[in-house]
């Protein structure tokens, strides 16, 4: 769960790395070659391995992946994500966002400040 300063997200598919600073993110776990750029004005993500491609404005996030129908709906209050093909769920409120991938049991916890980075169960 997310608070207000923070967002959560996990994905444990081990050796996940994340540095986040006041200004941005920046995520990249090298299991799958997922790379994320992130800056104070938006989010830039793309995973070279399937072809993931995201695009980010102040005031939104739309992400797409051709390769495995990743689907995303973003406002300037939070943000949805879902990918079907490996059950990617994601819900997002205007205080917070939270993410879970049960296949990659991935999980982290970040704050306004800095980045929390924890692996939890195999199973969510």
């Amino acid at each position: 769960m997310v608070g207000s300063k923070g967002l959560k997200v996990y994905n444990a598919s081990d050796k996940l790395l994340e540095m986040v600073s006041s200004k941005g993110l920046k995520v990249y776990n090298p299991s799958d070659k997922l790379h994320d750029m992130v800056g104070s004005k938006g989010l830039k993500a793309y995973n070279p391995s399937d072809k993931l491609h995201e695009m980010v404005g102040s005031k939104g996030l739309k992400v797409y992946n051709p390769s495995d129908k990743l689907h995303e709906m973003v406002g300037s209050k939070g943000l949805k994500v879902y990918n079907p093909s490996d059950k990617l769920h994601e819900m997002v409120g205007s205080k917070g966002l939270k993410v879970y991938n049960p296949s990659d049991k991935l999980l982290e916890m970040v704050s306004s400040k800095g980045l929390k980075s924890l692996l939890l169960l195999k199973k969510i």
